[in-house]
């Protein structure tokens, strides 16, 4: 799996990870409402209220491992999580943007 990024001087870099990969979904935030079973009690009775989601924002996510690394890889690896832009390069055409 090959994941490019933005720089910070405005070009794209690279890295192949050769090791595994885990997919995955995180709620990222969700909206809830409250409804009374018994309209006619007071809001007092907290036993007798609902409570759903209404909304939910979800976004997949990618763990990626990568072995024999030297610390100054890893260093330069941080760029990719403050990146405004990150991309899954499946082919030389296909590139995924996350």
């Amino acid at each position: 799996m090959y994941l490019t990024w933005k720089n910070y001087l405005g070009g794209m870099d690279y890295w192949k990870f050769t090791a595994q990969k885990e997919y995955g979904i995180d709620v990222e935030s969700s909206s809830q409402s409250e409804k009374n079973i018994f309209s006619s009690w007071p809001t007092s009775y907290n036993e007798d209220t609902i409570r759903f989601d209404t909304e939910r924002i979800s976004r997949e996510t990618i763990l990626v491992r990568s072995q024999n690394v030297s610390l100054a890889q890893i260093q330069s690896l941080k760029y990719i999580k403050t990146s405004p832009l990150v991309q899954i390069m499946t082919s030389k055409t296909d590139r995924r943007t996350y």
